[in-house]
Formats: C-alpha cells, sequence, structure tokens
C-alpha cells in the first residue's frame, strides 16, 4: 500500500517542472503500455513555472521515454532548452499551437489509435457517445482536413497547427482526417484517462456498427456530469494509481518516478 502513498494527493495539476517531467513520462508510458501510442504519437505539458513555453520529449518512441530526454519549447515552436544532438518532435507545432489557443489546458496528447482512425474518415459514421467513457467528450469533436499537400498530413507548419487550433475549437478532442487524434485537458492524469477512455468507447462502437445495431447514446448532460465525475480527485486518481502500477510492473525502469 505505501508505493500509491505519492499519488494520493488533491489535486493532479503538475506544481513544478520536476513534477510535470515525470508525469509527462508516466503518461508517455502509460499510453504506450495500453496500446495506445506505438512507434509514434507523444504528449506534452505546459510548463507550470512558464506557462509561455511547454515540455515534451525529445524526437523518442514514447515506451522509451525518460526525464533526461524532456526539452523546454516555446509555444511557437522554437526549442528553449534542448539536448545537444537530439532534435524535437516535428508535431511540436500542433502542441504549441493550441496550448496557445487554448489556455484552459494544459496538456496535449496527438497519437493514430486504431480503434479511431475509422472515424477520421467516415464522416457518415461519426464518433459517438455508445457508453459513458465516450461522453467525456460531451461536447462533440473537432475535425481537421486542411492538410498542406507537402506535409503528407503531418502537422509540421505554423500555419497548419493554427488551423488545427481552430478545427477544434472549443471541443476536448479533435479528430485529423487519415492520421488520428488530438486530446487535450487539464493535467496529465486527465488527458491519460480520457484518451484510453476515448478509445475504448470507439473499440465498443464500432463492435456494435458490425452487429448492425442502433444503440441508445449517452446525452450530453450525463457526459458533462460524468466528466466532472471523472474528473474528480477519488475517481481520477483511483485511475491514474491503476495505469502507474500496470505501467511500473511492465518497465520497471520507472519504478521510482512519483508523478
Amino acid at each position: 500500500m505505501d508505493k500509491m502513498i505519492s499519488y494520493n494527493r488533491l489535486n493532479c495539476d503538475a506544481r513544478d517542472i520536476k513534477q510535470a517531467k515525470e508525469q509527462l513520462v508516466l503518461g508517455s508510458r502509460i499510453l504506450a503500455n495500453e496500446g495506445i501510442l506505438d512507434g509514434l504519437g507523444h504528449l506534452s505539458i505546459r510548463n507550470p513555472e512558464n506557462p509561455g513555453t511547454f515540455l515534451q520529449s525529445r524526437s523518442l518512441s514514447p515506451e522509451f521515454i525518460t526525464v533526461e530526454d524532456i526539452m523546454e519549447i516555446a509555444l511557437d515552436g522554437n526549442v528553449v532548452v534542448g539536448i545537444e544532438g537530439k532534435k524535437p518532435y516535428g508535431e511540436r507545432i500542433l502542441h504549441g499551437a493550441i496550448l496557445e489557443a487554448r489556455p484552459d489546458l494544459n496538456c496535449v496528447f496527438h497519437g493514430h489509435p486504431l480503434p479511431l482512425i475509422p472515424f477520421t474518415v467516415c464522416k457518415d459514421m461519426p464518433l459517438k457517445p455508445v457508453m459513458n467513457y465516450g461522453a467525456i467528450f460531451y461536447n462533440g469533436f473537432g475535425y481537421y482536413d486542411d492538410s498542406d499537400v507537402s506535409s503528407g498530413t503531418i502537422i509540421i507548419t505554423p500555419e497548419e497547427g493554427a488551423r488545427v487550433a481552430r478545427a477544434m475549437g472549443d471541443k476536448y478532442a479533435c479528430l485529423l482526417r487519415g492520421h488520428g487524434v488530438v486530446t487535450g485537458a487539464e493535467n496529465i492524469p486527465q488527458l491519460v484517462l480520457d484518451t484510453i477512455l476515448l478509445t475504448k468507447n470507439a473499440e465498443v462502437q464500432l463492435s456494435i456498427e458490425a452487429a448492425g445495431k442502433e444503440p441508445k447514446l449517452t446525452t450530453s448532460e450525463e457526459g458533462r456530469a460524468y466528466r466532472k465525475i471523472m474528473h474528480a480527485d477519488n475517481a481520477l486518481l483511483r485511475c491514474w494509481n491503476y495505469y502507474v502500477e500496470r505501467a511500473k510492473k511492465a518497465m520497471p525502469d520507472i519504478r521510482d518516478l512519483q508523478g
């Protein structure tokens, strides 16, 4: 039981840059361990000591990220504190643009969970809240289909980053045509939980679609209430502890991270 004490605090927001880095590593490892991230994809967190910058790993597969791999990056994508000889992610532009446009968000995820891809390319098959997991995104989803041809759908220019931020609007997630999804939240535990739940909801919806059935959907009012409940300390910490311990069991090198 003692190993859980460090997480059982009120308020999951990172208090300082050290904690932010550890949460970023844990979040990346969790999403890799849960099959949400593969060799590609990334997370970011606004710097709690300087909201004009964010923290993100150097260009590295999420499963291998350590605290020593974290860079500090300005919202325009310029590296403020880098690592000699190491490059940042090209799509850091995407993270900076959303954090700049959305002061209510402190963390951003971008990845390519396979259960979500069909909903990015089939406009006649919208992503629906078939269970309360999906209803956490009660206000719907943004949709982005405005990439520069030369970018091959990758978000690598400031103009593309700004267009994704506009497409996301006030939503907590944005589907990228044929590419993946972006999610945003107030802190890393919320971001990790929301992204996992969104992917699980998509899996259930695909099974319903395959069965040719029409589901009774969760309402936006129910979704708003569910989001509030799941982001409260008790439920959020319960889920965060669960996923942290699963990742630590699978990846012993992160046993000492507190987050």
